[in-house]
């Protein structure tokens, strides 16, 4: 049986009032929201985006098409850069999907080669583990940076009332090439 110990290298938690149900917090906006409060893709130059995937899919060599995506977005206002989150569903082939705008931003994950899978051993690869827990009266949504040897967990936590989800961070390819110091 695989260990489901989690190392999370940050986490926020948020609590919200159950009036409706839960499941609008399992929505990919408020995935977006969390990344951005995570700070993750400030922290990390090189992800263009995460893309969620299976939990089986972190430890198998299994090609899978992806769909939902929390794509980098990169903002010039008044001379400042801003870098965030926007979340994207893609509906059609990459090349036909349309891409997300926003006046004076630019999205590095359609402009640059994008990868998903390393040679180097030691380049940390930093997922993201996204949770909504429902009880009867709260709803409880967690996310968090969890450590990159994640290939000792094969399935999400089991717990009454949560559902969970991982997101894959895809990397431009400078992030495999040695920094020249």
């Amino acid at each position: 049986m695989a260990s489901q110990v989690r190392c999370y290298l940050q986490k926020i938690s948020l609590t919200e009032r159950n009036s409706n149900g839960c499941s609008e917090y399992e929505r990919l906006s408020h995935v977006e929201k969390a990344i951005n409060q995570l700070g993750v893709l400030k922290d990390f130059e090189h992800i263009l985006a995460y893309a969620k995937i299976p939990y089986r899919a972190i430890f198998e060599d299994i090609y899978m098409e992806m769909n939902e995506y929390i794509l980098r977005e990169v903002c010039i206002t008044k001379k400042q850069v801003s870098t965030g989150a926007r979340a994207w569903i893609k509906t059609t082939e990459l090349s036909h999907a349309p891409q997300p705008q926003k006046s004076g931003c630019s999205y590095p994950f359609f402009t640059e080669a994008v990868v998903s899978k390393s040679q180097e051993r030691d380049i940390f690869k930093p997922y993201i583990e996204y949770n909504v827990c429902t009880t009867e009266s709260t709803c409880y949504i967690n996310a968090a940076v969890v450590n990159s040897d994640l290939k000792k967990i094969e399935s999400p936590p089991t717990i009454s009332g949560c559902t969970f989800s991982i997101y894959k961070p895809l990397f431009a390819i400078p992030a495999y090439f040695p920094s020249q110091s």
